[in-house]
């Protein structure tokens, strides 16, 4: 069987590189992230692949050995909405009315999307796969960055999907997590078939059956986004008209050891944040009827006043 090696650049526990693993010749062979605990963690669950915990923005492509594959997860956090406000919100005006400047945080987060190509043009890959949040080709610098491989020889696909619809090799992740794949492989090569990979098993009650659906965006001449806001998944039968249907899908019960101990969130020494609490309170008020499940199987309604 023919190896492939792989660079797991931002690598995080382990996740991406036990992922890549799943395909049959595929083996880790580099890790690195800036984070110690991510690289102790990753070297727990790969201990045959080489390790370095380094700010990847300062490190010399040529310190990691060539692979076949290269893995990697830039720096999401300033791409996002995940921390609460517009993904502008972090700049400021400039002195004579020029637009807005960012502050040094979110310069070095984006920055992180540049030591892609970095790393792409020192070693060359074989093929290069970039998991990124979805708000990342919004960035006003994304066209230039795609320009980037163009210029390397590089032929880029892009898939925008949710980690709990990969189903192609096995079950999907049990968690809701929109993310955007660049996939770039060299030109000249062939060009993969993702349509085998992504299209996910769902049952069809017009049609009775399980189907193999298809992604059908909302607005087709902007295909960027996330599930449900920006495409749905639908049947590919015209019998029924190509009806909406909703893949299978795996609860966050199946990651979860039942066996460890919890503790009950009145029981906390910390109270929770005022905005975690805001978020509780909202979450009853939009589900008055809400109950608490207990692990032998019985259900309680839900009283806000006990702790």
């Amino acid at each position: 069987m023919l190896e492939l090696t792989l660079t797991d650049l931002f690598c995080g526990a382990g996740g991406s590189s036990w992922g890549a693993m799943l395909v049959p010749g595929v083996l880790v062979r580099m890790a690195a992230n800036h984070w110690r605990l991510a690289v102790e963690t990753h070297n727990t669950n790969h201990p045959w692949a080489n390790h370095d915990c380094a700010d990847l923005s300062q490190v010399n492509p040529r310190r990691y050995p060539r692979t076949n594959l290269l893995w990697i997860s830039p720096e999401c956090t300033n791409h996002s909405g995940a921390k609460g406000k517009k993904r502008d919100s972090d700049s400021q005006p400039g002195l004579f009315g020029e637009p807005p400047l960012e502050d040094e945080a979110a310069q070095r987060s984006r920055a992180t999307m540049w030591d892609v190509l970095r790393f792409t043009e020192h070693h060359l890959y074989d093929a290069v796969i970039v998991e990124n949040v979805v708000e990342a080709s919004k960035w006003s610098l994304y066209p230039a960055w795609r320009e980037g491989f163009r210029a390397l020889g590089y032929c880029v696909h892009v898939v925008y999907m949710n980690s709990m619809h990969f189903q192609a090799l096995g079950d999907a992740a049990p968690q809701s997590r929109d993310r955007g794949y660049h996939l770039a492989h060299k030109e000249g090569t062939p060009c993969p078939d993702l349509n085998k990979w992504t299209r996910p098993k769902a049952y069809c009650s017009n049609c009775d059956q399980v189907v193999n659906a298809m992604q059908a965006w909302k607005k087709p001449t902007a295909i960027w986004g996330r599930y449900r806001r920006q495409y749905v998944w639908r049947c590919p039968s015209v019998k029924c008209r190509n009806a909406v249907v909703e893949p299978w899908i795996l609860p966050a019960g199946t990651a979860i050891d039942w066996d460890l101990p919890g503790q009950r969130i009145g029981d906390r020494k910390k109270p929770l944040a005022a905005k975690t609490l805001h978020r509780i309170e909202e979450f009853f008020q939009r589900y008055p009827d809400a109950w608490i499940a207990h692990l032998d199987g019985t259900r309680d309604a839900f009283d806000p006043t006990d702790p």
